[in-house]
């Protein structure tokens, strides 16, 4: 076996590397754009349409 080969890290699967991931954080970003959200849609007088709406729509594909 050469010296190369040894030292290498196994490779994780995508399932793995989620099972990993600090679930913490994505969900503390979740919450703070969901407060974004809430302002968003206040400040337009209940109304989803000026901001918020384009808004949520670039966080979840952002997101993902």
């Amino acid at each position: 076996m050469s010296l190369a080969t040894s030292n290498r890290a196994p490779q994780l699967s995508l399932g793995h590397k989620l099972l990993r991931l600090n679930w913490m954080v994505p969900a503390f970003v979740a919450i703070v754009c969901c407060i974004g959200f809430a302002m968003l849609y206040s400040v337009a007088g209940g109304d989803l349409d000026p901001w918020a709406r384009a808004q949520m729509v670039r966080f979840a594909v952002g997101f993902v």
